[in-house]
Formats: C-alpha cells, structure tokens, sequence
C-alpha cells in the first residue's frame, strides 16, 4: 500500500491496534462496528502472539481505478475515528483486477512496518473445452520449470535466477543474518515466480493450449534421501502451481494436474527406460540423447492427453510431433482412471 500520510497512518494504526486489544480482552476502545462483528464470526480461538487483520465486508469495501505516479488503485478503508474511512492508494498488483468481478471480503494487514491487502474477487469463468495444443510442465531443481509444447516441441527453461537468489541466502550461516535479508528474498523469489507463471499462461493463451503440470508431492513422500529433500524444500513448487492455475482461470485455460512417476525414466517416444548418465542428460539406447527435463515435460505432456479425454476435452494436437499418436504414456492414463 502507498500514499501513507502521518494523517492516514496513525488512524490506521490505531484501528488496527484496536482490533489487536479487543481480540485479547474483549474491550471495545473505539474499534469500527463492521471490524469488530467479522473477528467475533470467524476467530474462535485467540493466540496472544498473533496480530490479526482486519476483515471488510464487501458492502463495506469500495476500489476505485485511479492511476498516478503513486498508486494504481484507490481503496477506501473503514477505521473508528475517521468519519468516512480513509483513502488509500494501492500499488500495481501482479494481476489487474478484473472489470467485471465482484469485490468480496478484504484483509488488510500489518508485516514487517508495512501494510498489504488481500483483495479477493469472484469472477464467473466459461469452460472451455476445445484445446489445439498440450504444455507439458516438468517441476526440477535445475529449473523449476521446463515447459514444453506437444505440438512443435517448444521448450523453455525457467528458473535460473530463481536458483541464484536462494544460492545466495543458502550460503549465509548466521541466522541474524537470514533473518535480515528472509523477508528481501522472499519478495524476489515471489515476483520470478509471478513472471515465470504469467510466461507459461500467456503462451497457453497464444496457442490455445491446455496445461499440464507435474505433481511432485509424492516425490518427496517417497524419497529417503535427506539432500533431496532439503532442495525439493526450497523451490516454491506450491506457489507457482497455484499462480499458474489462477492465472489460468482467469483466461478460461484448463490446467490438469498429473503424477510425475517415472516421467524422468522412461523415453518421450518409446516409453523404454533410459539412462541418466548425469543430472540433466537423458539417453535412450534407440533416440539418442535427450534434455532430461524436457523428455520429462513431453511426458507429462502426454500423460494430460490421457487424462483430457477422461474429463470430456478435445486436443487437436498438430502433426509436427509424430510420436503423440502413440506414446505408451498416453494410451495407458486414457484407460487407466487410478492415476496415483
């Protein structure tokens, strides 16, 4: 949030610090009705470490598009001692907010001496259910993402510079240290992860494809290897399915979600298992050497045609990639409804 005057700033923190004594003792020292009546529907139980924002009916909330050198956006902020509420600037958010959604509850919220809020809005999305080209997703610790196209077999790596911030806060061993630079790097690793989502969903739009995404959730389940581990950990691999997916959404692209097993494994076009000679080269004994995360991408890719045709989506996939029509891979989760 900007355009945070000492005018605007002590009502805002006085309101907010209101909500914090009321929750804790139950006295009422000029709090707002509205913010008052949300906390006593929704907190049950108090924690007295826990400061907890401030809730906005959407009766209550009003967003006015107002672009300046400040601020995109204006939103008005109910507090106790101002008659009217407050207006307050908002900087450009990852995401425009659409024209046409509707404006629900809103949290406002205090962290590290800054303020954010959480606009959250309903959108009716049609379904779409004609697709002409597949994006396979593989989710790596190399780069955390490697999409590619089934239909021409485009590839992009992502995630270099995502690798290079958490290098750089892995190598620091003091804790204050981490401490003074954890809420820096989460704010950079959240902004790529932004870009590398909005990337993959503008490519989706451009050649009306449908996204499939690598689920790696039982990869760290299964693992005993604690290195492994501790890497898997680090990568927002959570965070960047669900920008994705939202993103997605809100361009009417379907995003399916399919296990990773044995999609690094196995070749692209005669599903025989490979060898990885080392971390990221791929080598069948019959097509020769290979990206390892891009066969694992055209996998992946494949596995979502099989389970498109389960859920009523038609993909009219180009003939520029020979092997679609019959790849093991995805004549086996077209008939096989027990994915993982």
């Amino acid at each position: 949030m900007k355009d945070l005057t000492n005018t605007k700033l002590a009502p805002l923190e006085q309101e907010y610090d209101n909500l914090q004594h009321y929750l804790q003792t139950r006295e009422d020292r000029g709090l707002y009705s509205a913010n008052k009546q949300l906390p006593d529907r929704y907190y049950k139980i108090i924690k007295k470490t826990t400061k907890y924002s401030l809730s906005t009916r959407n009766d209550l909330i009003r967003i006015s598009h107002y672009p300046s050198t400040v601020a995109v956006y204006r939103i008005r902020v109910r507090a106790g001692m101002i008659r009217g509420g407050l207006w307050i600037g908002l900087i450009k958010p990852y995401e425009p907010i659409p024209k046409d959604a509707k404006i629900c509850e809103c949290k406002l919220y205090k962290r590290d001496k800054r303020w954010y809020l959480d606009v959250v809005v309903e959108k009716n999305i049609p379904e779409r259910l004609d697709y002409q080209n597949v994006i396979g997703v593989d989710m790596g610790i190399r780069h955390i993402a490697t999409p590619v196209e089934l239909a021409g077999g485009k590839t992009r790596f992502y995630g270099k510079d995502l690798n290079r911030v958490l290098g750089k806060l892995g190598m620091k061993k003091a804790i204050d240290t981490i401490k003074k630079i954890g809420s820096h790097e989460k704010r950079i690793t959240n902004d790529i992860i932004h870009n590398i989502s909005r990337q993959i969903v503008n490519r989706a739009i451009e050649s009306n494809a449908l996204i499939t995404i690598g689920y790696i959730k039982h990869l760290r389940r299964h693992n005993t290897n604690g290195k492994f581990n501790r890497k898997l950990a680090w990568l927002q691999y959570y965070k960047l399915t669900r920008y994705i997916e939202y993103k997605a959404a809100l361009a009417c692209i379907k995003v399916i979600q399919v296990s990773e097993k044995w999609t690094c494994q196995y070749c692209r076009n005669y599903y025989r298992k490979g060898v990885r000679k080392i971390q990221g080269l791929f080598q069948c004994s019959k097509c020769g050497e290979d990206n390892a995360d891009r066969n694992a991408a055209f996998n992946i890719g494949h596995r979502g045609l099989g389970h498109a045709s389960n859920l009523g989506i038609i993909v009219s996939v180009s003939k520029t990639c020979p092997s679609i029509d019959r790849n093991a891979m995805m004549r086996k989760e077209a008939t096989d409804l027990n994915r993982w």
